[in-house]
């Protein structure tokens, strides 16, 4: 028994011992202490809320800077925004039917009526602005309306909504430092986005007009609630907001940065150029002495003769900053004292280059796209760096893709076909689509590839040819991933071919064949054939 109380009471203090410790051992996240030399630095980490952080407001400011920025100041923005959006959108997307239960007639049709629509409605331009909106405004809005001028049996059509029609119908539209915004706030809404209980939209308030109009009137919220289904809301959700901001957001301020250090040089050389030289000069400025330097003069009367002495002051030889013209070509003398100084030369060469250099490709970062591509130069690559940086720039824009088919294609593409099938001889040669088939079968989108090709065409082909073989590639992947073709219209056109081929072929053996037959005709007479034929002729007149 007293065993057993030893063996518990060195347990309980081995415990204690243990417990006092831990109690001076704390495991810390750098990150988060503060201390004097980084408080300045997290002075402005907060922690609200999605929806919060994204006020109205802050927002606002956001699209307007990124605006001035992106679409009417910064040309390396404005053309790497350009030729992201143009490869983004291609030549438009294809719709391929890749339900093999649909004859094929049937995909064939539905595919042609796709084509001809989009073509109508100009989606390739609706997807190219609302690539735009994404990037420089942080959310790109189509709404869905009948067209009844449109040239097509399907009347669907789309209008594009700038972010700043989508606001609260109440609070009153205000100008807060000339920035347009409703700060309204109410449960349940987003900045003019009513939600359901799960925080998914269910519909938008859309502003009859633009609140930056010239005739807006201040106050108007007046508008209309248009259902979440016939809206198309693309932005990054890099948090569960319901709003989005610029994804040029973290490098707007390094475009100011860049433009006030080339303004800067160039101001410095303007300087420079108008200035040539300065004299520099170790002899005292004399009204920057407390006590001027005096010297004794002699006082002589009228007759020349000394009567005393005084102490005077001397004063400068002339006014500071003076100029000096210098004649081309001429040698000039300095005074004494004086040496003859130019200014230093603006770095506006290669540490200028570095410097942007280096801004650039941290303000290029958010768009994912490769420095190259963004100056619009790769006089410092070569081939394999160009691809291998292209590698991150084509993943960037498959991802969007894949985005915008789940936010802008797919319901577009249903939206499409329930109105095509009530719509007479659309689908059908006669009457409407049967009710058993009025869903939209099994698909797929197709879009232009995104690639850096290589600059000699044979060793693509050969590539191409030697991962067929390989079985890495099929027909229908390299006309309609790499060639952007339809599978089948491919076929046909092969087939096509062929038949040409063989026609052609059949034409020119039997030429070939009537040749020999009057070669062998004149080898056996002697006589040319084309001297039968003249006699021939001249029988029958």
């Amino acid at each position: 028994m007293a065993d057993r109380q030893n063996i518990v009471s060195m347990l309980r203090h081995e415990l204690r011992k243990t417990q006092v410790e831990m109690s001076f051992i704390k495991a810390r996240y750098e990150a988060a202490q503060t201390y004097p030399t980084n408080e300045n630095h997290w002075a402005k980490a907060d922690s609200l809320s999605p929806d919060a952080a994204n006020d109205p407001l802050v927002r606002a400011r956001l699209r307007s800077r990124s605006r001035f920025e992106v679409v009417e100041n910064n040309p390396y923005l404005n053309g790497t925004l350009i030729s992201l959006c143009n490869d983004f959108a291609g030549s438009g997307v294809r719709l391929r039917i890749t339900d093999m239960d649909v004859p094929r007639e049937e995909r064939q049709r539905i595919e042609k009526q796709w084509k001809r629509w989009q073509k109508k409605i100009k989606l390739r331009k609706l997807l190219w602005q609302l690539r735009m909106d994404k990037a420089v405004s942080g959310e790109g809005f189509a709404v869905q309306i009948y067209n009844p001028r449109l040239k097509h049996p399907v009347k669907l059509d789309f209008r594009i909504v700038e972010a700043d029609c989508i606001t609260n119908p109440w609070g009153g539209i205000s100008k807060d430092n000339g920035i347009v915004v409703n700060r309204a706030i109410s449960p349940n809404m987003a900045d003019g986005i009513k939600l359901d209980q799960y925080g998914f939209p269910v519909s938008y308030h859309i502003l009859n007009h633009h609140p930056g109009g010239s005739g807006m009137i201040d106050g108007d919220t007046s508008g209309k609630w248009i259902p979440a289904e016939h809206v198309i809301h693309v932005f990054r959700p890099m948090r569960s907001w319901h709003r989005g901001i610029p994804e040029l957001t973290p490098s707007i301020p390094l475009c100011a940065v860049a433009r006030r250090y080339t303004m800067a040089l160039v101001r410095c050389a303007e300087i420079q150029a108008c200035l040539a030289a300065v004299l520099e000069s170790d002899i005292p400025n004399y009204r920057n002495l407390q006590t001027p330097p005096t010297r004794t003069v002699e006082i002589k009367d009228e007759n020349g003769q000394v009567i005393g002495t005084e102490q005077v002051t001397d004063e400068d030889d002339g006014p500071m900053f003076d100029l000096i013209p210098i004649e081309m070509g001429s040698f000039n003398l300095l005074p004494q004292g004086f040496r003859f100084k130019t200014w230093d030369r603006v770095p506006v060469g290669q540490q200028y280059d570095l410097f942007i250099g280096a801004l650039m490709r941290e303000i290029f970062r958010p768009l994912l796209v490769p420095y190259n591509m963004g100056i619009g130069s790769s006089k410092d690559s070569n081939m394999a760096s160009g691809v291998l940086d292209a590698g991150l720039y084509t993943q960037g824009q498959k991802a969007e893709r894949f985005a915008f088919e789940d936010d802008v294609l797919e319901p577009l593409a249903e939206s499409w076909y329930e109105i095509g099938c009530l719509t007479d001889s659309y689908f059908t040669e006669r009457g409407l689509m049967p009710v058993s088939k009025r869903e939209l079968p099994d698909h797929e989108f197709g879009w232009d590839e995104v690639t850096i090709k290589h600059t000699d065409p044979t060793k693509i082909a050969n590539a191409i040819v030697k991962q067929r073989e390989a079985g890495v590639y099929t027909d229908r992947y390299i006309q309609e991933e790499l060639l952007g073709k339809d599978y089948e219209e491919w076929q046909d056109e092969q087939l096509e071919q062929a038949k040409f081929i063989a026609t052609l072929d059949k034409i020119r053996g039997c030429a070939t064949a009537q040749a020999g037959t009057k070669t062998s005709v004149k080898d056996d007479s002697g006589i040319d054939s084309k001297d039968d034929e003249t006699e021939d002729e001249n029988d029958e007149e």
